[in-house]
């Protein structure tokens, strides 16, 4: 029941942080992800030591579940990620908009979603979730610039 609840707060938030139509998007700033972080954080009850690895950009290989959830909140939030089609590039072509590097970015990603399957994760929906950011933070820090 609790997860239903969550799930329902967060459908009704999202849909009030992003337009669903993907129409006139703009990339959010850095301000919108410290707060879906923190409601993420929040609804999660996630502890301090994993919300401080989160703010600190910390992303290690031995996260724990809490960062994992956490970080398939965030994405599910902010239209970023989706639970059966993993990375939506749709939105993060939106989030690089004035910058260089999308091609690429997306391309080394997808090349890294192939290096896992479901032995990597199981049934754990937020290491699949984990594993997808992962990769894609990996090749958005490598492969997209600001245009300067």
């Amino acid at each position: 029941m609790k997860f239903l609840a969550a799930t329902l707060l967060i459908f009704t938030v999202s849909s009030q942080i992003f337009d669903a139509s993907g129409a006139d998007q703009k990339p959010y700033d850095k301000q919108h992800w410290e707060r879906t972080n923190q409601l993420c954080s929040r609804l999660l009850r996630t502890p301090q030591e994993a919300r401080d690895l989160i703010s600190q950009k910390k992303f290690d290989d031995d996260a724990n579940e809490a960062m994992h959830c956490v970080i398939r909140c965030t994405g599910i939030v902010s239209g970023t990620y989706d639970g059966e089609r993993g990375t939506v590039m749709e939105m993060m072509e939106v989030q690089a908009q004035g910058k260089t590097g999308f091609a690429e970015y997306r391309s080394a990603a997808e090349d890294c979603y192939g290096g896992f399957g479901p032995e990597d994760y199981g049934d754990d929906w937020c290491k699949k979730s984990y594993l997808y950011f992962k990769c894609d933070w990996k090749a958005w820090v490598q492969h997209v610039k600001k245009v300067e």
